[in-house]
């Protein structure tokens, strides 16, 4: 509340119960920041390590799914030998084609992903983004 007067939350969800709004509806908002936490920490996700998302978009899927694996093995290439490292996919985001042209996700999960990914010299198409609001 506010001040004793009360207050009121709204969440968007794109699922009904799903963990933060059925936690915070219940008044568990400790016991889900405790399982969020352990989540974390088991999969090396932030505040843990940082993340880099890597996104290429092309008209044609066949030539994005052979673009996609070949800079995934690149990055796996830069990330062999580095135990901090883990280099995740490539993947379909979830919204998987945008205005036509299909998309691929490669996630990095490193202490400085900027550093290791700085040799990469990635061609038209892709985007990158050091400590992304979202990884799908």
């Amino acid at each position: 509340g506010r001040a004793g007067g009360g207050g009121r939350a709204l969440t968007q969800t794109r699922r009904r119960g799903a963990r933060p709004g059925g936690a915070a509806a219940a008044g568990g908002v400790d016991g889900f920041l405790e399982r969020e936490l352990r989540g974390r920490v088991e999969h090396a996700y932030p505040p843990l390590r940082r993340l880099a998302r890597l996104l290429f978009a092309h008209p044609r899927p066949a030539y994005g799914a052979e673009e996609a694996a070949r800079v995934a093995a690149e990055v796996r290439r830069l990330a062999s030998g580095r135990p901090d490292a883990e280099v995740l996919g490539p993947h379909r985001p979830r919204v998987a084609r945008v205005r036509g042209r299909h998309r691929w996700s490669i996630v990095v999960k490193a202490d400085d992903p900027a550093e290791l990914l700085r040799p990469l010299d990635l061609p038209a198409g892709w985007r990158l983004e050091i400590d992304p609001a979202s990884v799908d």
